[in-house]
């Protein structure tokens, strides 16, 4: 009898560490399928969309170019180019470029479509590290698999890969490396140190590079990554991601420098659509503290319905009226955690409990917050800032939900599904409204 427990519990443990791994496969694969049939549906299917921006980068690249063309003016520039000394430029980081320089025969939208499957594959394996999964009395795998994929709904990533448009790419790109470092650099957070290793530095070095060189907000966490190394029992290694940060912070301010003579300019000083709002007399200035905590509550609780066209506009309602009267709004239809995820919020329900989860992985909580600054200091409500404003919350309480879900429930189990259904929903009717707004097709 006792050999037979025994077994049947070995058994278990190779199920449960199956079951484990498989779980970011599937989801990866269900996402990266969705998107495709989805794709199949819209203009230009798996084609080049509009503001296809980094094709363009990537062959002025071949011929020694960093500018994409030359004007007189501003207005000779598309819209959020950034028009200097009589040549037009993109803000963004070189990276996505690169990888059209690399890969030409890949589009933009499938370029954004494999981003977001790596992104999905690297959130769930970083989430359910982070749940620190117990026995089998302490997990439902269905439920489990449930909550992560109503989280990625929830972040808007599907609605951006689908528009695919040179900002929604270069989200794409950012987020699934810096995810991937993330991921790469959980031994180092507080969680399993002994583990720690040089490869996994490295590796978390090479993809914070790549991320903050897409786009400057990974600089924050690469940042605090280096300050984690530094201070670990690895201390030896930490010279590996300070050259990493240098390098990358170097290799960002030469480009700078190349381009508009000065290493921390990126660009965005002179964007065409700034220079539009200045001649109109509108104030393109970063929000204040008290407006960016007004602009959170937004992110979370705020659901706007733009009228058919992308626009500055006055608020509309009590809400809207109460937490952003002095913020200039750009309605893009922004999903909210509230509709989106509503589940998210169930760990408050036990507050003092999640309290004492939240200590053991306060780590990967420090490393993610630095992404919502630039979401929160831009005056404007856009659905794909939607990640990097809720991303601390997100890795706080879902880990803690899935290492709970066996205790949820059947009703509980309900809500998360139709908590799904409503997260797919919003991020089909972003698309839509998006590529009805920008394309003139529908």
């Amino acid at each position: 009898m006792a050999s037979t427990s025994l077994s049947s519990q070995a058994d278990f443990l190779v199920t449960f560490q199956s079951s484990l791994k498989k779980i970011p496969i599937y989801l990866s694969v269900f996402v990266f399928l969705g998107l495709v049939i989805i794709s199949l549906f819209l203009p230009s299917r798996l084609g080049p969309t509009p503001h296809n921006w980094f094709a363009e980068y990537a062959q002025a690249l071949t011929e020694g170019k960093l500018y994409l063309g030359e004007a007189t003016q501003w207005r000779g520039c598309k819209w959020d180019q950034s028009f200097f000394e009589g040549k037009c430029y993109l803000y963004f980081g070189i990276v996505p470029a690169l990888f059209h320089l690399a890969f030409p025969f890949i589009t933009n939208r499938f370029f954004s479509i494999l981003m977001t499957t790596i992104f999905v594959f690297f959130f769930s394996k970083t989430i359910l590290k982070l749940s620190k999964l117990k026995p089998k009395d302490s997990i439902d795998w269905l439920l489990t698999s449930f909550l992560l994929l109503t989280a990625v709904f929830a972040t808007s990533f599907v609605s951006l890969a689908l528009s695919s448009r040179v900002y929604d790419e270069t989200i794409c790109f950012s987020h699934a490396f810096g995810m991937a470092g993330i991921y790469f650099a959980l031994p180092l957070l507080r969680l399993d140190e002994e583990n720690l290793s040089l490869r996994g530095i490295i590796c978390s070095t090479l993809m914070f590079i790549l991320a903050s060189l897409t786009r400057f907000t990974w600089f924050g966490p690469f940042g605090l990554f280096c300050i984690f190394v530094f201070f670990s029992k690895k201390k030896l290694l930490s010279g590996v991601p300070f050259l990493g940060l240098g390098f990358a912070l170097c290799f960002q301010g030469w480009l700078n420098w190349v381009r508009f003579r000065d290493p921390r300019e990126m660009g965005m000083s002179f964007q065409s659509f700034a220079f539009s709002y200045q001649e109109k007399g509108r104030d393109t200035s970063l929000n204040t503290f008290s407006e960016a905590l007004k602009m959170t509550v937004s992110y979370y609780f705020l659901r706007f319905f733009p009228e058919g066209s992308i626009a500055i506009k006055k608020t509309h309602g009590f809400l809207q009226d109460f937490f952003l009267k002095d913020a200039a709004i750009l309605f893009e239809s922004p999903h909210t955690l509230s509709l989106s995820l509503p589940a998210v919020f169930f760990p408050l329900a036990d507050f003092r409990d999640w309290w004492r989860y939240l200590k053991t992985v306060w780590g990967p909580l420090v490393l993610a917050s630095p992404l919502v600054v630039a979401g929160l200091l831009i005056p404007a409500v856009v659905h794909r800032y939607q990640f990097e404003v809720s991303a601390p919350f997100i890795m706080a309480s879902l880990p803690y939900l899935i290492s709970h879900s066996a205790k949820m429930g059947l009703k509980t189990f309900k809500w998360v599904m139709v908590s799904c259904l409503f997260g797919i929903g919003f991020s089909i009717f972003c698309t839509w409204e998006i590529i009805a707004r920008f394309w003139n097709v529908m």
